[in-house]
């Protein structure tokens, strides 16, 4: 399958769906250069998916030498070191994202975060390092989309926690949450099915609350929501595009950074980590709206700077 640029992300239950979806973001904006885009992942499901809306997309298992292909760029992106592919992609043009090890390899590192801070190797390199706001990707479906103003939002409460959440943490809040009569939309992402029933039982408690099973564009209920409670990760942006506030509930120790990232800069407010909070303590934190501070203004470009890196033409 040829391609000129392979995009190479991390999915399935385990890596959940931000990589996958971020690559999706770029390729969109590699074709509306008229740049022929390749998704690889790790799970055929998540590939199946990307070709039924019209991607060229294969597992990484059906097509192992994808490294090897004629690709004029390629991007990596996902919770792992990528050192062996960096290194069989030697002097090939590469982007690396949110680097695990190997970022001396690459041509170039892309950090796509709002509480991205630059380290000392950064700093050093900061030719080759892209990162902040008016670089991280959003969906075509998303950046399009203008917020509406508050009296228009009618749902008070959006609980997303993404394509996976392993730690649970919807779990969590509907059970802090049971007997809330505020309306909620909480999303049932593609890898929590065998968690439904359980869900279903859990919103019963909640006389306002409806489950939102498969969902793939999240973008229509965000701009319709007042407030979001979510964790770490890519739906944060979606959300600061659309001027949703959002709690943020982590899982991971290595979250305090970015926790506290936010509570000194905003625009979302952390509620901290989800093994120190008790059902109490979280439901009181949940009572009122999150404080807003000013909403970064650069985003909604970053697919597209992404695309002209990898096509050499920005």
């Amino acid at each position: 399958m040829k391609a000129d640029v392979v995009l190479r992300a991390a999915s399935g239950p385990e890596a959940g769906a931000g990589h996958a979806r971020r690559a999706r973001a770029v390729a969109q904006a590699l074709e509306a250069g008229g740049a022929r885009a390749l998704l690889v992942v790790d799970d055929e499901r998540t590939a199946a998916d990307l070709r039924a809306e019209g991607f060229d997309a294969l597992a990484e298992d059906a097509e192992p030498r994808w490294a090897g292909s004629a690709a004029r760029a390629y991007l990596l992106d996902g919770p792992r070191a990528w050192t062996a592919e960096l290194a069989a992609l030697s002097g090939e043009r590469t982007l690396l994202v949110e680097p695990r090890g190997g970022r001396a390899l690459a041509s170039a590192v892309l950090q796509p975060a709002l509480h991205w801070v630059p380290d000392a190797w950064e700093r050093a390199h900061h030719d080759c390092v892209f990162g902040g706001a008016a670089w991280i990707p959003l969906a075509r479906e998303v950046a399009l989309q203008t917020p509406l103003a508050r009296a228009e939002r009618d749902v008070d409460l959006l609980v997303t926690f993404g394509a996976s959440d392993p730690q649970r943490l919807t779990e969590l809040v509907l059970q802090a949450l049971a007997g809330a009569e505020q309306r909620m939309i909480v999303t049932v992402g593609e890898h929590m099915v065998p968690r439904r029933t359980a869900l279903e039982a859990l919103a019963e408690a909640l006389p306002n609350a409806q489950l939102l099973a498969g969902a793939r564009d999240l973008a229509p209920w965000m701009r319709r929501s007042r407030a979001a409670v979510t964790g770490v990760g890519t739906e944060l942006y979606d959300l600061a595009h659309l001027r949703v506030p959002a709690w943020i509930l982590a899982h991971r120790e290595g979250d305090r950074a970015a926790l506290d990232w936010y509570g000194r800069n905003g625009p979302h407010a952390p509620l901290g980590l989800a093994g120190e909070l008790s059902g109490g303590a979280l439901a009181a934190l949940l009572e009122g709206p999150p404080r807003v501070q000013a909403w970064p203004a650069d985003l909604g470009a970053g697919a597209a700077r992404i695309a002209g890196w990898l096509c050499g033409t920005g």
